[in-house]
């Protein structure tokens, strides 16, 4: 019995080895294949692990897409159920589900899966930029949280390439709305391209004055955000002239509470670097009570 436990024992061994040295041989062929959108391929050499008991736990989400782009898009989704029943902390996965539910029309089980998705991997940008694609057609303010949230994982994770590119395809969506805007602006200051990220702010500002409204949360923010730049561009004049009408203005203030010593503190910057250092601390006694208060 033990040898025959034993021989058991090598045999499997010698299948996983197998199985293990075809998955190194194999995977970086179907990675390309992947990327390729060669999904026929990819999903002929996933096959050919799956047929030799090789463990293929870190390619479903890629077999899913495979199959769901050779026509075998409820086998995809059912694939990953299957194996989201035992493996529920993989976050690629459940953004793979929610892509293929979305293919199916399906949007509350898409919305369900890319929830599950953030839900691991807060951090992760992709679910939200799937179901900003998914609804944008018919939810444009949905959309644009998607895109907008999206974007500021971007610019928090350092990547200020990736939140333009994004924010290109967001205004297409939505030109108008301000928070992509001033996002936009941020990602340019990031990416050393100041100039242009004033442009953006100040356009968030005019799109914040209209049709006889005044939204004064937005017009502060980008004003604070374009006094900023000058700051660091030099122009202590022009940022003191934007950050005085805003610290002058009630409206302003109670709007920006949470930040608004951030505006008079940059004010007392620029005062200092004018060299009048009794101004720079008028502006600093007044930022240290506004936080008091």
């Amino acid at each position: 019995m033990a040898a025959i436990a034993m021989s058991a024992f090598l045999t499997a061994s010698a299948q996983d080895d197998t199985s293990e040295a075809l998955t190194d041989k194999l995977y970086p062929q179907i990675m390309q294949a992947s990327q390729s959108n060669d999904h026929a391929q990819a999903k002929a050499l996933i096959e050919q692990l799956i047929d030799a008991g090789a463990d293929i736990s870190e390619l479903e989400a890629t077999y899913a897409y495979a199959l769901a782009a050779t026509g075998e898009l409820q086998k995809g989704i059912d694939r990953l159920n299957a194996y989201l029943d035992g493996n529920n902390t993989d976050y690629l996965a459940y953004q793979a589900l929610g892509d293929l539910w979305g293919q199916a029309g399906d949007e509350a089980k898409a919305f369900a899966a890319y929830n599950m998705c953030i839900h691991i991997n807060p951090t992760f940008a992709r679910p939200y930029v799937s179901f900003a694609r998914l609804v944008k057609n018919k939810n444009k303010k949905l959309a644009m949280t998607g895109y907008n949230k999206a974007i500021s994982l971007f610019i928090e994770a350092g990547q200020p390439n990736g939140a333009v590119q994004l924010g290109g395809e967001a205004m297409e969506v939505d030109p108008d709305n301000t928070k992509l805007l001033i996002l936009l602006g941020d990602a340019l200051v990031m990416a050393n391209m100041p100039k242009n990220a004033l442009a953006f702010y100040n356009e968030a500002m005019l799109k914040s004055i209209s049709n006889g409204s005044h939204d004064y949360e937005t017009t502060t923010k980008a004003n604070c955000k374009m006094a900023g730049v000058l700051y660091e561009l030099g122009e202590y004049d022009s940022a003191l002239k934007l950050l005085d009408t805003l610290i002058e203005s009630e409206e302003t203030t109670a709007a920006y509470k949470s930040d608004f010593a951030k505006a008079l503190n940059l004010a007392a910057s620029c005062w200092e670097k004018k060299g009048d250092e009794a101004k720079a601390t008028q502006y600093r006694e007044r930022a240290n009570a506004f936080s008091a208060e």
